[in-house]
């Protein structure tokens, strides 16, 4: 049963390994596209409390 541990996150390590290589190219455009998420995300919340806010008074 620990070697199946072992051996799992040998592999998770070596596909860590191998994202961290192509996403050293991809990472900025993908931080960019998170960050924009993260943004309109925040903003859906912001006006949705205003919009709560507003309809309760």
């Amino acid at each position: 049963m620990a070697d199946m541990v072992v051996v799992t996150e040998v592999v998770v390590m070596a596909a860590g390994t191998q994202v961290l290589q192509v996403g050293l190219e991809v990472r900025e455009e993908l931080m960019a596209a998170v960050m924009g998420l993260v943004r309109a995300a925040t903003v859906a919340v912001v006006a949705a409390m205003a919009f709560q806010r507003r309809r309760w008074r």
